[in-house]
C-alpha cells in the first residue's frame, strides 16, 4: 500500500491543506493511515487514534499553523484533550466547549 499512498500523495490537489490524513481499506473501516506532508506520505499506523496522534504532533515538529477553517476544532484537542494550549488563550467558542467538556468529566 505504500506505493499507492506515495501515488496519492503526489497526485494531491492543491486546495488540500496539509498535513492530513489518508486513509486505506474500506470506507467505513480503513486499515492503514498517512499522514502527507509536500505530496509525501508518511506512516502513520493502522488505527485511526494513532494516526490523529501523529497528525496533531506535526503540527508542533513541523512549526505548522492550524489550517483557519479548523482552527476552533484543533484548539480545543490542543487545549482539552493534549493540555498544552491555555484554554483561556483558545477562541470564545472553544472555551465555552472545553469548559462543558470539563464540567462533564468532573461530574462523575
Amino acid at each position: 500500500m505504500g506505493a499507492d499512498a506515495e501515488a496519492e500523495a503526489s497526485q494531491k490537489d492543491k486546495r488540500f491543506k496539509q498535513p492530513f490524513l489518508l486513509g486505506f481499506g474500506r470506507f467505513t473501516d480503513p486499515k492503514q493511515f498517512f499522514i502527507v506532508l509536500d505530496k509525501t506520505a508518511i506512516v502513520a499506523g493502522n488505527t485511526i487514534v494513532q494516526a490523529f496522534d501523529m497528525l496533531f504532533k506535526c503540527f508542533y515538529v513541523f512549526n505548522l499553523e492550524y489550517p483557519p477553517s479548523l482552527i476552533g476544532f484543533w484548539e480545543f484537542i490542543d487545549s482539552v484533550i493534549y493540555k498544552i494550549m491555555n484554554p483561556a488563550s483558545a477562541k470564545p467558542r472553544v472555551r465555552e466547549v472545553s469548559s462543558s467538556v470539563r464540567a462533564l468529566m468532573s461530574s462523575d
